[in-house]
């Protein structure tokens, strides 16, 4: 911009012009504020412009005028869509993230469904019912086949009341009386052959 400043001033001369550095306001602020003044027509001779130099200059100032209207208008639409697309992208970017928490949701229900399933299928294949099904653990259908039978082997203990040991001391006591008919002979015929008859 400067450049075409530097080039404007030794064209033109002192020309104020709307970006001037001299901080003067620009031309279009000026003509609001100011009527436009009418130059003598003896001043035409003196600054070395005739009317048809200062009619160019006030249309090149028109024309830049124009053009910075246009290129801030340009600007303010690219700064609009950059705007829109960095709300689209981060949309985008939302978008995307709910896709992918959904994702892995729906596999941990899909990986949960197959361990299910797994574990009904080997609790049927041992004999257990459903409700036994429940209580095998496991991620692999080998583990969750040694614990089906770990937990059959538990409940063919508890199923089967346990038989008593004997007891020595138990049993060998004579009461007297004989326990069977054969004893009760033998008990007889042992009396008889003491008493002799």
């Amino acid at each position: 911009m400067d450049a075409l400043l530097a080039f404007h001033r030794a064209v033109f001369g002192g020309a104020r012009m709307e970006a001037d550095d001299e901080g003067g306001q620009p031309d279009e602020q000026q003509d609001e504020q100011k009527p436009p003044e009418k130059e003598p027509e003896s001043r035409s001779d003196s600054d070395g412009l005739g009317d048809a130099g200062r009619k160019a200059i006030a249309a090149e100032r028109k024309a830049a005028r124009e053009e910075k209207r246009r290129a801030d208008e340009a600007q303010a639409q690219l700064d609009e869509l950059r705007r829109q697309q960095m709300t689209e992208q981060e949309r985008a970017v939302a978008e995307r993230d709910d896709a992918r928490k959904q994702l892995e949701e729906a596999n941990a229900r899909l990986a949960a469904f197959e361990q299910e399933r797994t574990r009904n299928e080997v609790a049927a294949a041992k004999g257990l019912s459903l409700a036994q099904a429940r209580r095998l653990s496991g991620t692999t259908r080998e583990e969750f086949e040694a614990d089906a039978d770990a937990f059959k082997a538990e409940l063919a203990a508890v199923a089967a009341p346990p038989v008593p040991k004997p007891d020595p001391s138990a049993g060998a006591v004579d009461s007297g009386k004989p326990s069977s008919v054969a004893d009760a002979m033998r008990a007889y015929q042992a009396r008889s052959a003491r008493s002799g008859t």
